[in-house]
């Protein structure tokens, strides 16, 4: 703001000299400093009260600074439940990696296991089939050579066919 000249100030002063109040009109007072009761009767005008829009706005203020403080710590919660969560997710990936290796792993093993049981078995059929081929090379072989009788040593009975 800026003080009011001078000549302004003296003019409105006489203006007001002028005015004449009908009669029965309470003038009004001004307190400026303390008046005990007095001070907030009817037709007082005080440098100290404030009207009703001056409390609200103060206390308008208040509830800013309220909120702005609560806001505050909110957003100092979230941050702090957002690096929690940044946290959580990192470890949960970790875990992720941890798990995708060990299936992995597992399918490593189980394709090998798969590969040592069929060698088994190839092994196995193997033998029986070699088994199987030397019984009969056997059979055969007692079966073609012809086969001698002998009651005297040194004679041989030979098997006529009929």
């Amino acid at each position: 703001f800026v003080e009011m000249p001078a000549a302004l100030i003296t003019l409105a002063n006489k203006a007001l000299s002028m005015v004449t109040l009908p009669e029965g009109t309470i003038p009004f007072t001004r307190e400026s400093s303390t008046l005990s009761q007095a001070g907030q009767q009817a037709y007082v005008i005080s440098d100290k009260r404030k009207s009703f829009a001056d409390y609200e706005r103060k206390e308008l203020l208040k509830e800013l600074a309220q909120t702005k403080a609560s806001n505050g710590l909110l957003l100092d919660t979230l941050a702090q439940e957002n690096d929690l969560f940044q946290q959580t997710l990192a470890d949960l990936e970790d875990e992720h990696e941890a798990y995708e290796r060990a299936v992995q792993y597992v399918d490593e093993q189980s394709s090998n296991a798969a590969m040592a049981i069929g060698g088994l078995i190839m092994g196995i059929l193997a033998l029986i089939l070699s088994l199987i081929a030397l019984l009969v090379a056997l059979c055969k072989r007692n079966t073609t050579s012809s086969p001698t009788f002998s009651s005297r040593p040194g004679v041989e009975l030979k098997n006529n066919a009929v």
